[in-house]
Order: structure tokens, then C-alpha cells, then sequence
């Protein structure tokens, strides 16, 4: 006892000396479940109206404050990128949201709507989101070729597809999808019922389907590095299955070869949430016993071998939030909300409390963290930011937009120069690179175009071009509509769309007289639909010297 004490108060000291927690309240018009941290010091809250609201904790102003859904929110997740995240809503919308604190707005373009059918469950990597309805379907959409300006898509009704990849599962669950997550190999789903499908992320194909005994699953997680082909499911009668997926065993025996193992038991306990670390597993239950209790991940042992530590949090109330928080130094750390208003801070490593943080008068809701904050939001309607080192002002975020557009020029000016120098899967790769920076730019679509254009990669040009002309169509950049156009009917030229190429370089020429690229396309267009006009009437076309087709009998 003497030991454990000592080492909590050596540690408490030698946090407190690098951390100092300092809370900034916003109270919001609902009990935000749904919170999201983006980098900046921005914090997205979801709340059951359909309103958005960004906070930003380095001024500690409400930056935007904004309608996304119709209705609840049922999710938010982010993506490869700082200032972008997805909501779901129970309007049965999809939504990509993109944050520009120079404008204090929201950018938003709809990704998918089920008409109507709320969105119950969704998860997201860095380029794809999963998400299941009401009604039990599954979806999946590939983010990674999306422009994310909001009237790209509206403009583009009919090459959508070309955009983005939306998949539909066959599989459907038999009642509500209640939990999806993704990882950078596998899907995975459940429903009310427990049924657990499994997928493999590249191929689409279902690997497992399996129902687990047990009332209710209450999280799912993909565990990570020597555990990363496993599956883990809480059920809330406190016990913790694991699935292995191994591809190559399934195939050869799929009716046994995938089955759910018990991989530890809480004895009948309300298991209310887990985390995975480095070396060991955290439970977090409630009534009647509200532990935390530390096992380790080795299956070897008994449950009862396993127990690395208990800790008893009665006197918290009980415990609603866990997740982990990986600290700037190393050190693994886990956040817990309690019911009391509590929100309490544990080094993983040691399992000793470090901080209690004493703040909302209601049970916490939602936690969420960064390598330099808490955020937590109670039912008290507040949501509170713990700092704990000085963080980028909304200044710096601008500055940090500034870079990105410098990068940018530069991507281009590379592909420019392997363009120039006939490198052209080269120059592709430097405007695809560009165009993860900055997606709503027109001459990044164009440049690219024309480097499929030589590349003979006709349809994907052409799907360039969908995408760079309603961008410089909004600009008002008539020069550059012009290229694009007269690109897009050069494509078509070039795989036999004959009056369709026409009707491009039509319109480029309405904006741009003196595109000869444009007059000269037309004009081969309606030599190619004569000499096709010509051969249907029994003529042979041949060139005269100036090189006008002239036709003579076979």
C-alpha cells in the first residue's frame, strides 16, 4: 500500500509539472453526444437538432455554428485531413464537411441518402467511411478520387460514379446496424441481434458471418500491431469475444474455421466499454460493481491469471466514456467519464489515477481527445475543454492554409515540368498529390486531364474534365472553361463520340474565339462524321494536299 501510494504521488507531481489543466465551457442548446477533434483546436459537437457547432479552444470562441442534418445527428468521423470530417443524420444523409476558419463556414456536399432511412452506425480511415441503417443495410464509399467542393457533385449527376466508389453489401442484417468500424484491411458490422458480418475491405467479399451469444454487443474494435487480423466484441453481459480472420482458413474450412472465442469474462458484470493498449486490455463496468480493471493480452493464462490490476469506482458513480490518449512523450493514457460529472485521467503503464478532473454537475456523455486536450460533454449541457499545453491559434490554421497553397504551386509547377519533358505518369502523380491538398482547384483537374489525354487514358480525362469545369465554371474563368471544354472533346474525338466532341468544342469557341485547338477539333469531327457518312454510301476518302478529305467511288 505504501508502495502504491508513493508512486501515485511521485507520478501525480511529474505530470502536474508538464500539464495544466485549465477548462473553457461552451453550453450548447442540446447534450452534444457526438464529439470530434480536429487539429487546429477545433472541436466539431454533433447535437440532436441537426446543428453543428466548431469550437475554437485556443481563443475559446464559438466559431461556427451551422444546420448540417434534418434532424439528430447520428455520427460524426474525420479523414485524412485537418480540417475535414463526415456526419450521418437521421434524415438518412451522409455528409462531407470541410471547416474554413478564414469564412467561419462549414463547407457541405452530400455523399449518400438512403430516402430517409436514418443512418444508425458509421466509421471511417483515412480514405473510405462504412455506414448501416435503421432498416439493416451496409454501405461503404471510397473517398479517395471525391472533389470536395459542395456544387461539384450536383453539377455531375451522371458521372457520380466516377467520383466516388458507393457499395452496397449484399448482405443485409436482420434488424438496426448498431455498430460499424473499419480498419486498412477489414469491415465489419453488427446489429441489434449480435449478428457480426466481417469483409475484406479490397475485395468487398464477405469473410464471416457469424451470430454471437450474447443480448447485445456494446463495442466492437480491430485490435492492433500482432493483433491486427483480430476482431474484439464486448457484450453487455460483461464478456469479451475475439474473432480471428484469417483469410486462408476460412477458405478451406468456412463453416468452423472462423468462430468466435471467449477471449476474457468480467463475470456477468455490465461491461460498459474496453480499450486495447500495447501490452495489455482495460474494462470498464458498471452496476453493481464499477471497476476498472487492467488484464493482460496474453490468452495462454486464465481469466483469473490475467488481471493485472482492479481498481473500484464506486465512489465516482458510474463510469460512462473510455478511450485512449497517447501523450506527446510516450506514455499510453486512458480517459474515463463518470456519472457524477467526473472526468479522471489514468497512466496506463503504472494503472494509477493522475487526474480528477471536476467539472460538469451531470454524468458525462462523450469524451474525446488529442495528443494536447479533453474535451468532454455532459448532460448538463456543457461541453468542456481541458488544456493541457498551449496549442495553434485560429492565426496559425491560416498560416498553415498559406502553406498548403505553397505546396500546391510547387506539386504543379513539377508536374508542369515533366509535362514539358513527355514524363506524363509522372506529371499525373504531381497533380494527384496537389489535388489532395487543395481538391476544388480547376487547373489541377485540367493539368491532369491533359496528362491522361497523352497517356491515351481517355475516360479518365474525361472525368477530369467533369470535375474541373463546374469548379472554373465558378471562378467565372472563361479561358480556362475554354481549355477544359476543348480537352473534354478531344477525348471524345479520340474514342469515336463524334457529335458529342462537336458539341464541346461548340462551347469552348462560345467562350473563347480564338481557341484554335477548339476550331480545328471541330473541324476533324465533321470531317470524320462525313468520311463515316461517306463509307455508308459505298465512298472512299482520301486527302488532297491541303489535306481536306475528298471522296471517291470504291
Amino acid at each position: 500500500i505504501f508502495n502504491f501510494c508513493f508512486m501515485e504521488s511521485v507520478l501525480s507531481r511529474w505530470y502536474s509539472g508538464q500539464w495544466a489543466p485549465s477548462a473553457e465551457v461552451w453550453v450548447t442548446a442540446s447534450k452534444p453526444k457526438y464529439l470530434l477533434r480536429l487539429q487546429n483546436n477545433f472541436t466539431v459537437c454533433g447535437e440532436k437538432d441537426g446543428m453543428v457547432r466548431i469550437l475554437d479552444d485556443s481563443t475559446a470562441n464559438l466559431l461556427v455554428y451551422q444546420q448540417i442534418h434534418q434532424g439528430q445527428i447520428t455520427g460524426l468521423v474525420s479523414i485524412s485531413h485537418p480540417l475535414k470530417f463526415i456526419t450521418c443524420g437521421i434524415d438518412g444523409f451522409v455528409k462531407f464537411c470541410e471547416l474554413v476558419p478564414s469564412k467561419k463556414e462549414i463547407k457541405i456536399t452530400t455523399l449518400f441518402s438512403d430516402n430517409g432511412s436514418p443512418i444508425s452506425s458509421i466509421a471511417s480511415n483515412d480514405h473510405s467511411v462504412v455506414f448501416g441503417t435503421q432498416n439493416g443495410k451496409i454501405f461503404f464509399i471510397n473517398l479517395e478520387k471525391l472533389t470536395f467542393d459542395t456544387d461539384t457533385l450536383e453539377n455531375l449527376e451522371e458521372s457520380n460514379e466516377n467520383l466516388f466508389e458507393t457499395f452496397e453489401f449484399s448482405q443485409k442484417c436482420p434488424s438496426v446496424v448498431i455498430h460499424s468500424i473499419i480498419s486498412n484491411n477489414f469491415i465489419s458490422c453488427c446489429d441489434t441481434t449480435s449478428c457480426v458480418y466481417i469483409w475484406d475491405l479490397k475485395t468487398k467479399e464477405l469473410i464471416i458471418n457469424n451470430q454471437i451469444e450474447s443480448k447485445k454487443i456494446v463495442q466492437m474494435m480491430f485490435g492492433g500491431n500482432s493483433l491486427s487480423n483480430q476482431l474484439f466484441l464486448g457484450s453487455d453481459d460483461g464478456k469479451i469475444f475475439s474473432i480471428n480472420i484469417n483469410n486462408d482458413l476460412v477458405k478451406e474450412n468456412p463453416d468452423t474455421a472462423i468462430l468466435p472465442n471467449i477471449f476474457l469474462d468480467t463475470k456477468k458484470t455490465n461491461l460498459i466499454s474496453f480499450q486495447i493498449f500495447s501490452t495489455s486490455i482495460a474494462t470498464l463496468t458498471g452496476l453493481p460493481h464499477n471497476k476498472l480493471q487492467f488484464w493482460s493480452l496474453d490468452p495462454s493464462k486464465r481469466f483469473d491469471d490475467r488481471i493485472l490490476a482492479t481498481r473500484e469506482l464506486d465512489t465516482w458513480g458510474n463510469g460512462l466514456v473510455m478511450i485512449s490518449h497517447l501523450t506527446s512523450n510516450g506514455r499510453e493514457l486512458l480517459i474515463i467519464g463518470c456519472s457524477q460529472g467526473m472526468v479522471t485521467i489514468w497512466d496506463v503503464f503504472s494503472r494509477i489515477n493522475i487526474y480528477k478532473l471536476d467539472g460538469h454537475h451531470d454524468p458525462v456523455i462523450s469524451i474525446v481527445t488529442d495528443d494536447w486536450v479533453v474535451v468532454s460533454s455532459g448532460s448538463d449541457k456543457t461541453v468542456r475543454v481541458w488544456r493541457f499545453l498551449d496549442r495553434y491559434t485560429i492565426e496559425d490554421a491560416l498560416q498553415q492554409e498559406k502553406a498548403i497553397k505553397d505546396m500546391v504551386n510547387d506539386l504543379k509547377e513539377k508536374g508542369n515540368n515533366e509535362m514539358k519533358a513527355s514524363h506524363y505518369q509522372n506529371a499525373i502523380d504531381f497533380y494527384s498529390e496537389a489535388i489532395k491538398l487543395d481538391p476544388s482547384n480547376p487547373i489541377l483537374y485540367s493539368n491532369r486531364a491533359l496528362g491522361y489525354f497523352r497517356c491515351k487514358e481517355y475516360q479518365r480525362s474525361i472525368v477530369d474534365c467533369k470535375i474541373a469545369l463546374p469548379l472554373s465554371q465558378k471562378e467565372k474563368n472563361d479561358l480556362l472553361s475554354s481549355k477544359i471544354l476543348c480537352r473534354h472533346g478531344k477525348c471524345l474525338l479520340a474514342i469515336s463520340k463524334y457529335q458529342e466532341s462537336i458539341d464541346c468544342f461548340t462551347q469552348s469557341l462560345q467562350l473563347d474565339q480564338t481557341n484554335n485547338d477548339s476550331q480545328n477539333g471541330k473541324n476533324d469531327a465533321l470531317q470524320m462524321i462525313r468520311f463515316s457518312e461517306a463509307q455508308l454510301l459505298g465512298y472512299n476518302a482520301i486527302k488532297n494536299k491541303n489535306g481536306v478529305l475528298a471522296f471517291q467511288s470504291f
